[in-house]
């Protein structure tokens, strides 16, 4: 039996997830929903709605480690969620080669993130959560202006330079599944806006990728230990790249250079109702990944 993990706070599956129950129904295997907090007993787990871990990591992370220790098994593994969990993984995706938006962790330090920002030229950066979801705690912010309240960041900060070309180019996320290229979308932000999330009414719809977008998703996850089940790769031409970030960054192509801004590994949205086919192939590689174990 399988769990979809879900969450307090909304502990319903989406109704683009609901195909899925089926579609597993129909490969012998009864599949459920369940809040993470509840302490799931089933033997396999998806934690793909587990949509407030970041409020809750030091819990979400027990959970984690007292599932795996008992005996239960987890669609992606959960070293692997740990590492992503913390926005630390893309200064080791980086290290490894990997393009990505150039970034600095900091602690949430006045004097420290303004240094750094100065430092490297960010005459308007942008301040992430070390951990966090849906764009909560992305804030925006000119070098020499006001920082956003920096006790939303207890866990530290993510700082990077701001991409203006988001606002115009919105962001690709391309989903694979077993390894393999599914299915990708653009989001697009809204006028006015920068933040390519749900909660700032962000347009979602179905795209499809260039090869430059999909090559730099695939050397992002063959940048792993090992293959996720299910993932999401998040990233956005930056084609107004300035000279040195050219420079630093491994490539560049004639559409711009393509950017990792994120690569979601736990609870990402997969968008299943934007390709007839995802639903069956995550399916299908939910049987094989339990018949397997």
């Amino acid at each position: 039996m399988l769990t979809i993990a879900t969450c307090a706070a909304y502990p319903e599956l989406p109704a683009n997830l609901l195909p899925l129950l089926d579609a597993l129904a129909e490969r012998g295997i009864r599949a459920r929903a369940e809040p993470w907090q509840n302490r799931p007993q089933t033997p396999f787990v998806l934690p793909l709605c587990a949509w407030d871990y970041a409020a809750y990591p030091d819990g979400f992370t027990r959970w984690l480690t007292a599932a795996e220790q008992g005996g239960q098994w987890f669609a992606n593994p959960p070293a692997l969620m740990r590492w992503n969990m913390d926005k630390r993984y893309l200064i080791d995706l980086a290290e490894k080669g990997i393009d990505v938006i150039p970034s600095a962790t900091l602690p949430a330090d006045e004097t420290l993130i303004r240094r750094t920002v100065r430092g490297r030229g960010w005459h308007t950066a942008v301040v992430k959560p070390l951990v966090g979801q849906s764009g909560r705690g992305v804030e925006k912010f000119v070098s020499d202006g006001p920082l956003p309240d920096l006790r939303q960041y207890p866990q530290g900060v993510l700082v990077q330079p701001y991409l203006q070309d988001i606002e115009t180019e919105g962001e690709i996320s391309m989903i694979f599944i077993g390894g393999t290229f599914s299915h990708a979308v653009k989001r697009q932000p809204k006028a006015g806006e920068w933040r390519a999330n749900s909660a700032y009414g962000v347009q979602v719809f179905p795209y499809r990728p260039s090869e430059t977008a999909l090559a730099a998703a695939r050397r992002a996850l063959s940048a792993l230990p090992e293959t996720p089940l299910y993932a999401r790769v998040d990233g956005t031409f930056w084609r107004n790249a300035p000279h040195v970030f050219r420079q630093n960054l491994r490539r560049s192509f004639s559409d711009g250079l393509f950017v990792l801004n994120e690569l979601e590994l736990i609870e990402p949205a997969l968008y299943p109702d934007t390709a007839p086919d995802a639903v069956p192939k995550l399916a299908d590689a939910l049987a094989q990944w339990i018949q397997a174990v």
